[in-house]
């Protein structure tokens, strides 16, 4: 609608309300009481718009979700108990009978391999390189 055409309808709608309810007892209304009443109405929904506007920090999701999740996480918790349980009574055997086949007499360290402390060399050879001729180089010559 034009500006023209939208001020004739207000004029319009204007002239036919007037016709037919009466004149607005303006200077009868209570203000304050009116104005007291609309915000005590308006608090729980400002409210609800105040809470859903603040920004959420990480606690407060992890809060809304500890509820239902909890349950959750204590049951997996006991079920990993239980599965590593088991799990250890099954490698229980195994690692005793590794264990059984070698004696401490049969048992040999690095120091004993070469007769000394491994210097420098040594050592940057034995855990940096698999060369096995530089290893045993190292270990005839001393050094």
């Amino acid at each position: 609608m034009s500006g023209h055409n939208e001020e004739q309808m207000e004029a319009w709608l204007r002239e036919h309300v007037r016709a037919v309810l009466p004149e607005p007892p303006v200077d009868e209304v209570d203000w304050p009481e009116l104005r007291r009443r609309i915000a005590l109405r308006a608090q729980p929904a400002l409210a609800r718009l105040r809470r859903s506007a603040r920004t959420a920090a990480w606690w407060d999701y992890a809060a809304r979700w500890a509820r239902p999740v909890l349950p959750a996480a204590i049951a997996a918790a006991a079920a990993l108990l239980l599965l590593l349980g088991r799990l250890e009574r099954a490698v229980e055997p195994a690692a005793a009978a590794v264990a059984t086949s070698a004696t401490a007499s049969e048992r040999i360290t690095v120091e004993a391999a070469i007769g000394a402390a491994p210097q420098d060399a040594e050592t940057r050879i034995l855990f940096v390189s698999a060369d096995q001729d530089a290893l045993l180089r190292a270990a005839v010559n001393g050094r």
